[in-house]
């Protein structure tokens, strides 16, 4: 809370009693909490919004925070995404520093069936990573930018629709590959992929919980070996930009591969130039995945 006062502070230095200034853009003027809302931004609003995606390249987006910069941005924007389901932990408090009273803030997961995270009162926040709730995000967006720029409304309900129809493609892609390993168990570093898991009716064992910066204890680590030797799994996944050490770890004591899955929080410099997108992205996990219930 300290920090967000602080960026208060900071924000009315900066801004003043400047206005907003959406006027002089012909583009919406989007800002996106990390890379999925930036896709989702991106792949809608095509050539009429102009996106500016807060979390930087390989970054945390769990630990992420908004810098002063990022405050006073968001003061001239039309339209803020963000994930919600409690990802970003700091919208709240900045929503209390944000004077515009023009800024649409949009929850993208709002409409979504959240998973609640066993023995806490928080739900899982990585729903981007199904196909199915990401349709729900696409309508949410779209919606969004029709209200915020109603003179290309037929231009965002069509790119919005032709983004749906691709991801109900691979949605049933997904349902096709991975309907023989219904109810097997895929192992994995952290606990990213609940929504995935129950779209597909797999299970995921995870060696700790929803932050990839977290570090799990040596029972945790123990309890893991044990399940993956007494379930004969293959391979443990870990996460693209983590540090795969626990993951090899597990694998060497238990002599099974390791494998990647991406949580696509952000996109690598290479990734980047190769010009991957959340679709490529998600068909690569799904290959992982295949691959892996084969071995």
């Amino acid at each position: 809370m300290k920090k967000i006062l602080a960026l208060m502070l900071g924000l009315f230095m900066m801004t003043g009693c400047h206005g907003n200034t959406n006027q002089e853009h012909d583009k919406l003027q989007v800002y996106t909490s990390f890379y999925p809302m930036q896709s989702l931004a991106e792949e809608i609003g095509k050539d009429y919004v102009n996106v500016v995606n807060m979390t930087p390249e390989g970054e945390e987006a769990h630990d992420f925070e908004p810098s002063v910069q990022d405050i006073a941005g968001l003061e001239k924007a039309d339209v803020f995404i963000y994930n919600g389901a409690g990802m970003e932990h700091w919208v709240e408090d900045i929503s209390d520093a944000i004077e515009s009273k023009d800024l649409m803030i949009v929850n993208a997961s709002e409409k979504v069936d959240t998973i609640q995270l066993e023995g806490k009162d928080v739900a899982d926040p990585h729903t981007w990573l199904s196909l199915r709730n990401v349709v729900i995000q696409a309508e949410a967006v779209a919606d969004a930018f029709s209200k915020a720029d109603p003179k290309h409304k037929e231009e965002y309900r069509k790119n919005a629709d032709a983004f749906i129809q691709s991801m109900k493609a691979l949605d049933e892609k997904y349902t096709k590959l991975l309907e023989p390993y219904k109810g097997k168990t895929i192992a994995v570093a952290h606990a990213s992929f609940g929504y995935l898991c129950r779209d597909y009716g797999l299970s995921q064992l995870a060696v700790d919980g929803l932050s990839s910066e977290s570090e799990p204890s040596p029972a945790k680590m123990k309890e893991m070996i044990e399940t993956i030797k007494n379930e004969n799994i293959s391979v443990i996944f870990y996460e693209g930009v983590s540090n795969p050490k626990v993951a090899q770890t597990i694998a060497e004591e238990t002599n099974i591969n390791t494998g990647t899955l991406s949580t696509l929080e952000s996109l690598s410099t290479e990734e980047k130039e190769k010009g991957a997108t959340y679709q490529s992205i998600m068909e690569q996990n799904l290959e992982a995945l295949y691959d892996a219930f084969r071995q």
